[in-house]
């Protein structure tokens, strides 16, 4: 009875260090979600990005539900209640305040905002809010004193009682000891066995996962050469006949990427591989660059085309619009290939809609031969078609419809399909995705033809095919950009090293020395200080994931995967030569300490103080949970450093802890990867923070 006695009151006082130390936590984390909701704001009043006031809406949300758990904590002390309750009106009084600014934002209402500034309202609210935190602080901190004091004795007691316990249970266990040796040993094989065969799969997977990675290689870069040429083909003067030969040249070139596409699709899926983007988009170009690409198709068949959206749905969307588009153009091409008259049709119906998510519903309805109810019941599978006999006349896979299928479930939606034979089909899907409101996130897709830019840089080619080295070649003359090609690694830092460049474009396998090995070197200065943080993008073949982690690895700033996009490449290497050396966005970062230097001159300061302390902290902490196999732990913390970066124009490593946080969202936890990218980001981090303190008078 002592016994449980003494350990009850043991307990009781850890209880009550634990509440203690909730307490004081709590406190803190309402602190920081105050100082973060106040960074965001400035960040809109000072960028105008709706970036910013989405996080701070995000972070706005969870400060009062954070209260009322501290409040429900204390609820036990009265004199702590009321302090509390009366530290709830001034945070609410300060969230109104910083609202109150945005929407002036939003109205530019100049005048209104700069007379709220002046009256230095918000900074006093703050100030009474920390002093009134740290009152109840104080509070708690006597109160556990008090306890400790009075438990000191029975803790005495029940520290003698736990000697006794653990001698006898020590006793006991010795007893023990040799029956269950035996036991012990046997599960020791039991898990040697299974680690070996752990191993063996994993060697396996590697081996699938790395021949994936080198036929993707090997079939892509003649690819890239044929349909680069042939986009480069396409804006000359050419005959009637001619045009039709490379229409045609076309046709198949991209047939084949499809069927590739699809093979690499479905195998990420199998492995669980494919992730999911997320990214503002306008719904309207997303289905109008969807039809414009199997409108020749239709025409070439004399079909119709046909779109339309109620006037209900949202126009702006965040979510992984390019598997959206895959969806619909699969459903769209069945639609075409199957049908001989009439009018393949578009249509995207409202089915639910809240404040941030709606759920849409894509109909895709043709006139073509329809579906046996038997035909319907093999639809969706892997390699499979309605009619068995199709495959011969229409041609295809079999794997467009199982991966869409797959593709939409990953949106937490579904696909279906309704059809009469002879009499047509309309398959549909629906999805729920977040609703945007703002224009500005948005990059309207261009589909037209390449239109020459003017962003005169001189740039350095790594590139051993001599077709993919034309094409490139012939792209940057659009972007009115000088070339130099190299075909291997090795002539890549004799050539950087000799002359003046702005970026490097990088192969990533080439003879004698490859692009990573290359890239590597350049960071360590073997061609020259000057170059040490020149932009390098790379382009390669591989389509796997862990390619773009490799990249990082060898110190690449970011990936342009072929065949190479005109557009693609067109926005990579403009934003590279924007963003160029700098770990931040000077103008942005400079912006914002212009306006605060007279309304809070020491904020600047403090937000600084506040990030390098965090964000080093946390950077260590992701070690730890790296080793621990924790990778929500992970995620949680990169989630809130990527919006800690952005605010701070620390853009690169924003992108970085984008990157870690998607990495362990993925169904495959690996740790290698993982880890490449946390000892990038912490580099990163290091050259932000000095270009912040440097950039901050």
């Amino acid at each position: 009875m002592l016994s449980y006695w003494s350990n009850g009151r043991y307990l009781k006082s850890a209880e009550w260090r634990e509440h203690s130390q909730i307490v004081m936590t709590k406190i803190r984390d309402v602190q920081l979600a105050l100082a973060r909701a106040e960074s965001a704001q400035r960040g809109f009043v000072l960028s105008r990005q709706p970036g910013y006031w989405d996080q701070y809406n995000a972070v706005k949300e969870s400060v009062d539900g954070q209260v009322a758990s501290l409040l429900a904590m204390v609820a036990d002390n009265p004199e702590q209640s009321r302090q509390l309750l009366a530290v709830r009106e001034l945070v609410k009084e300060k969230l109104d305040l910083l609202e109150l600014a945005g929407q002036y934002v939003l109205k530019n209402n100049e005048a209104g905002l700069k007379q709220m500034v002046q009256t230095g309202r918000g900074h006093a609210v703050m100030d009474r809010i920390d002093a009134g935190f740290k009152q109840i602080g104080d509070l708690e901190a006597r109160l556990l004193a008090e306890r400790d004091i009075k438990e000191d004795s029975a803790f005495s007691v029940a520290a003698m009682i736990e000697v006794f316990g653990l001698l006898a249970a020590f006793l006991l266990l010795l007893s023990v000891t040799v029956l269950l040796q035996r036991e012990i040993a046997t599960r020791i094989e039991v898990e040697k066995a299974l680690l070996k065969a752990k191993a063996a799969a994993n060697e396996a997977s590697e081996l699938k996962s790395s021949f994936l990675a080198n036929m993707s290689h090997e079939i892509r870069t003649p690819l890239n050469g044929i349909l680069g040429m042939s986009r480069l083909l396409e804006n000359s003067p050419l005959s009637a006949d001619q045009r039709e030969y490379l229409d045609t040249m076309k046709v198949s070139s991209h047939s084949l990427m499809a069927l590739i596409n699809q093979i690499l699709d479905f195998s990420r899926i199998e492995s669980g591989k494919l992730q999911l983007e997320e990214a503002p988009f306008e719904l309207a170009s997303l289905v109008k660059s969807a039809i414009s690409v199997v409108e020749y198709s239709a025409t070439s068949k004399g079909l119709s085309l046909s779109a339309h959206l109620n006037d209900d749905v949202p126009t702006f969307f965040l979510g992984d619009a390019l598997r959206l588009r895959q969806v619909l153009l699969n459903l769209l091409n069945n639609a075409i290939k199957f049908s001989e008259k009439g009018t393949v049709a578009v249509a995207v119906l409202l089915v639910k809609a809240g404040e941030s998510r709606a759920t849409l519903r894509f109909e895709i309805t043709d006139e073509g031969v329809g579906l046996t109810d038997e035909s319907k019941g093999r639809l969706f599978q892997v390699f499979s078609q309605g009619d068995q006999s199709t495959s011969r006349r229409y041609g295809g896979s079999g794997l467009g419809l199982a991966i869409s299928k797959q593709i939409v479930e990953m949106m937490e939606g579904r696909i279906g399909v309704e059809s009469v034979e002879n009499a047509g089909s309309k398959f549909y899907f629906e999805v729920t995705l977040k609703i945007s409101k703002f224009k500005g996130l948005v990059k309207p897709e261009d589909t037209a033809r390449m239109i020459p830019r003017s962003l005169g840089a001189h740039v350095l080619v790594a590139e051993d095919n001599r077709v993919n080295q034309k094409v490139v070649t012939e792209m940057m003359r659009l972007l009115n950009c000088s070339v130099e090609i190299v075909d291997n690694g090795s002539k890549a830092l004799e050539t950087l090293s000799a002359g003046s460049f702005d970026m490097v474009l990088m192969d990533g396998q080439m003879p004698e020395m490859d692009g990573y090995e290359a890239t590597r070197r350049i960071r360590q200065g073997a061609a020259g200080e000057k170059n040490r943080g020149i932009p390098i993008i790379a382009t390669t073949a591989n389509a796997i994931k862990g390619d773009i982690e490799k990249c990082l690895q060898a110190g690449m700033n970011d990936y342009i995967g072929k065949p190479i996009s005109y557009d693609d490449l067109a926005y990579k290497v403009e934003k590279w030569l924007g963003r160029g050396k700098n770990a931040i966005d000077v103008e942005q970062f400079r912006k914002m300490v212009d306006v605060t230097v007279f309304t809070n001159p020491g904020f600047i300061k403090k937000l600084l103080l506040l990030f390098e302390t965090d964000a080093g902290a946390a950077l260590e902490k992701m070690k730890t949970l790296l080793s621990a196999g924790d990778g929500v732990g992970i995620s949680r913390s990169a989630h809130t450093l990527k919006s800690s970066s952005a605010s701070l124009g620390a853009m690169r490593l924003r992108e970085l802890f984008e990157r870690i946080e998607k990495s362990t969202k993925a169904g495959d936890f690996n740790p290698q990867h993982i880890s490449m990218l946390i000892d990038a980001a912490e580099k990163e981090f290091i050259q932000a923070v000095i270009e912040l303190k440097r950039n901050n008078p």
